[in-house]
């Protein structure tokens, strides 16, 4: 499951209703959605792929909240694995680095300030490198 949304925040200026909106956006959705196909996963021996990111496991200070929901996707998927494998179901989750996408436009960024981020998170990665190319590259298939 492919489900986002975005706040640039930390610890004081993260408003409690901006906080919600990422909690019910990419956290409680995915558990909705889980729970309301458990029937048709287990009867089809069914697969779901849910998309973290790399902030769930390396916070940053300027995020927060995603940081803190990415963290929860990620326990969300090892807990509904762990619960559905006796069942035949597989759930799995991906945690990409930087992938070029219209949020950080969204979020007001300009160009060079999307371009220093994408260096940035490059940095964190073991081969220094980001995946080129466009969103559809990081698609699982």
């Amino acid at each position: 499951m492919s489900i986002g949304n975005i706040f640039d925040g930390d610890s004081q200026s993260t408003h409690p209703s901006d906080f919600d909106m990422l909690m019910d956006v990419n956290l409680r959705s995915a558990y909705a959605l889980i729970n309301y196909f458990r029937d048709l996963l287990i009867n089809c021996k069914g697969c779901i792929v849910n998309l973290s990111c790399e902030h769930g496991s390396r916070p940053d200070p300027g995020m927060l909240g995603y940081s803190m929901v990415k963290a929860g996707v990620e326990m969300l998927t090892k807990t509904f694995a762990v619960g559905f494998a006796d069942q035949g179901v597989r759930i799995n989750a991906v945690a990409p680095s930087f992938v070029e996408t219209n949020l950080y436009r969204y979020m007001s960024k300009t160009d060079q300030q999307i371009r220093n981020l994408a260096s940035q998170e490059a940095s964190f990665t073991p081969l220094k490198r980001r995946l080129e190319g466009m969103p559809a590259d990081a698609e699982v298939r």
